[in-house]
């Protein structure tokens, strides 16, 4: 993305994303460099100063936005730029310290640091130090938790700051995301859109499972027995069938039990009753295909999906995801 011994320059680079660049003295050497691949929701990097650093991160920064001055002011009409991230910031060597969230973590060996959108951090670095960093777009990772958790969430999601990278699943995670960047540089297996959309899915469930977050008690709630095979039955018939009509009555004779017992067992298994877990598929679908751009028209992807009103599609799609489906379908062309 870009290599500059220019302080200037590499401060006017950053601060277009969002992020204040401080140095010791207007005298201090700088041999900045930073570079990473873009998945679709999903931007895994490399960033290093060469030279003893302070940086910023507001509400409002995101690898995303355009390095253009109406980009910088906020004015850009990307949907992509205007979107909140979550940071991830893992040190590979050298001295790291984060204040966030009114905490102070000294990151090195021990622990990386999470940053949620509405977060403002400072990160100082050492010379010699270099860190992996990750950016998972807002929206992506929301879209990600609601369909663990079977329905959309009520509150913006927010993580505990400190990730123990010294052991368990943040140790793995670290080494996984180390590999993958190795991997893109490489423009290895990961430079496949098919298998770089299951690693991205994965990072972000691995994310939600292990990080600590506002979510996390919700989530465990979900890891519920293995469902029984009438649940199993039903959930079949619905994804082979999810663009026809489907009814209750549809469902309860592919899952061979009484309506009452199939609601008690969908209830238990996923925390919703057929008929919303449906709604809630269609509308992830949906979702997938405006945010990739697929559609010129929302009405289009709605109605391949069994969504016949639009009003009532349009109110059901802003309280799930918290905004209309004509400015997902807007930011999904802006992608493309």
């Amino acid at each position: 993305m870009l290599r500059s011994q220019d302080v200037e320059e590499t401060r006017a680079f950053l601060g277009c994303k969002g992020i204040d660049l401080e140095l010791p003295s207007t005298r201090t050497s700088l041999d900045f460099s930073i570079g990473g691949a873009y998945l679709s929701g999903l931007w895994l990097g490399y960033v290093r100063y060469g030279a003893p650093a302070k940086v910023a991160f507001s509400p409002r920064s995101s690898v995303w936005r355009s390095c253009d001055p109406a980009a910088a002011t906020g004015a850009t009409g990307n949907g992509a730029a205007s979107c909140g991230v979550h940071w991830i910031q893992l040190p590979l060597h050298g001295a790291l310290e984060a204040s966030v969230a009114g905490r102070v973590l000294d990151c090195g060996t021990r622990c990386g640091v999470v940053v949620s959108p509405a977060d403002r951090a400072i990160l100082r670095s050492e010379a010699d130090s270099g860190r992996l960093s990750v950016s998972i777009r807002e929206d992506a990772l929301v879209m990600h938790l609601a369909g663990l958790l079977g329905d959309a969430p009520a509150a913006p999601l927010r993580f505990d700051p400190e990730m123990a990278i010294d052991g368990g699943a943040g140790q793995r995670l670290y080494a996984i995301l180390r590999w993958a960047a190795s991997e893109l540089d490489a423009g290895g297996m990961l430079a496949d859109p098919r298998v770089a959309g299951e690693f991205e899915r994965f990072v972000m469930s691995w994310l939600l499972a292990s990080q600590p977050s506002n979510y996390s008690q919700a989530l465990r709630k979900r890891d519920r027995p293995v469902a029984p095979r009438d649940v199993k039955r039903a959930i079949d018939y619905i994804h082979a069938n999810l663009a026809e009509p489907i009814t209750l009555a549809c469902l309860v004779r592919a899952s061979g039990v009484a309506g009452r017992t199939l609601l008690k067992h969908f209830r238990e298994v996923h925390g919703v009753s057929p008929m919303r877990f449906v709604r809630n598929l269609r509308l992830q679908r949906v979702r997938e295909e405006l945010a990739a751009g697929k559609v010129d028209r929302v009405v289009t992807s709605a109605m391949r999906w069994g969504f016949s009103h639009p009003g009532r599609f349009a109110a059901d799609y802003r309280r799930r995801y918290g905004e209309s489906p004509s400015a997902t379908l807007a930011n999904g062309h802006a992608r493309k």
